[in-house]
C-alpha cells in the first residue's frame, strides 16, 4: 500500500490510506457533520418522543382495566337481556313496566358507551405495547453498539403492564459487556472515513467529493534468489526477484469497476550492481506488466480505448 500510494501520489492521483490509519483517530470527530451520530441523535430524540407519548392520559390503561370493562359488560348485557324477557312476558304493567322500560333504556346507553370504552382503551393498549416494544428495539440496538444488552426502561407506572410486556422486550438487566473492542469503535472509525470522504449527515456520497473510488490491493506473491555461476575464471554472484499482486477498483456503493493482475521481475543483478539497482528502483507503473480484461479507463480516454 506505501508503494503503490507512493506511485499514486507520482502520478497526482489524491490518496487516502485508511486502513493504515484511521482518520480523526487522534484529531477526534466532526460530530456537526457525522453521519453516524446525526442518525444516532434523531433515534435518540425519537426514544424521548416515545416516552412523552406514554405519559398522554389516553393511554393510561392497563389490561386490567380492560377485563374489568369486559366483565362489566357482560353483567349488563345479562341484566338487559333479563329485563327484555319480562317486559315480552306481558306480566308487569303500570308504574313497575315504566320502570323496567327506563332501566332497560338506561341499561343500552351504558352498553353503548361501554362498548366505545372498550374499544378506545383495547386501541390505547395495542398503541402502549407497540411503543414498548419500539423502545425496547431502540434499547437492543444502542446495547449491541456497546457490546451489552440493556434492559429498556419501562414507561410511566399507569402503562407499564407487567401481566402483558411488549413482545421482544428485555426483562433482566445487564449482566455484562461482551470482550473486545465494542462495536461502536468500529463504526466511529467507519463514520471518521465517511465524514473524510465527503458522506453527509444524509448518509449519501456529495457528488463533488474527490474521493469516488476504493482501491483494494492484495500481494499473491513474492521472492527472490541468488544464483551462482561458476566457471574457470572464478564465480558471478547474481540476484533475481520479483512479485504478483491483485487488485481491485470500485466505487463506495459496492460496484467494481476494473480488476487486474499485475507483476514485475526485477531480472539478473550482479552482486556489485545491488546497491546501486536499490537506491535507485524503477517506479514507472507503465513498464509494470499487467493482466487486464475490460481495464480501467477513464470517463476521457475511454472512448480511444486507452488505460490507466
Amino acid at each position: 500500500m506505501d508503494n503503490v500510494g507512493r506511485q499514486l501520489r507520482g502520478l497526482n492521483v489524491p490518496v487516502l490510506m485508511p486502513d493504515t490509519y484511521a482518520p480523526y483517530t487522534l484529531a477526534g470527530l466532526d460530530f456537526k457533520n457525522s453521519p453516524f451520530l446525526a442518525g444516532l441523535g434523531n433515534l435518540m430524540l425519537s426514544r424521548v418522543c416515545l416516552q412523552t407519548i406514554l405519559r398522554d392520559p389516553s393511554l393510561q390503561v392497563s389490561k386490567t382495566d380492560l377485563d374489568n370493562l369486559a366483565a362489566q359488560r357482560k353483567t349488563d348485557a345479562d341484566k338487559l337481556k333479563a329485563d327484555e324477557d319480562q317486559v315480552k312476558q306481558g306480566k308487569l304493567s303500570g308504574k313497575a313496566l315504566e320502570d323496567k322500560e327506563a332501566e332497560i333504556s338506561d341499561l343500552k346507553q351504558k352498553n353503548q358507551k361501554t362498548d366505545a370504552d372498550i374499544k378506545k382503551d383495547t386501541a390505547a393498549l395495542a398503541q402502549v405495547n407497540d411503543i414498548n416494544a419500539s423502545i425496547s428495539s431502540i434499547d437492543t440496538f444502542l446495547g449491541s453498539l456497546t457490546g451489552s444488552i440493556i434492559a429498556a426502561p419501562g414507561p410511566s407506572s399507569q402503562t407499564a403492564n407487567s401481566q402483558n410486556p411488549p413482545s421482544g422486550s428485555p426483562t433482566q438487566s445487564p449482566t455484562g459487556t461482551s470482550s473486545g473492542t465494542p462495536p461502536i469503535a468500529a463504526v466511529l472509525a467507519a463514520d471518521g472515513l465517511a465524514q473524510v470522504i465527503g458522506v453527509g449527515d444524509n448518509g449519501a456520497l456529495s457528488a463533488k467529493s474527490i474521493w469516488q473510488h476504493v482501491l483494494l490491493l492484495k500481494a499473491l506473491e513474492s521472492g527472490g534468489s541468488l544464483i551462482t555461476h561458476s566457471n574457470i575464471f572464478g564465480s558471478k554472484v547474481f540476484f533475481t526477484g520479483g512479485a504478483v499482486a491483485t487488485y481491485a477498483l470500485f466505487t463506495p456503493n459496492g460496484r467494481l469497476s476494473c480488476s487486474g493482475n499485475v507483476y514485475d521481475y526485477g531480472g539478473y543483478i550482479r552482486a556489485k550492481d545491488f546497491e546501486l539497482a536499490f537506491r535507485n528502483p524503477t517506479i514507472d507503473p507503465t513498464r509494470q506488466l499487467i493482466f487486464l480484461r475490460g481495464g480501467c479507463r477513464s470517463p476521457d480516454t475511454a472512448q480511444t480505448g486507452s488505460t490507466q
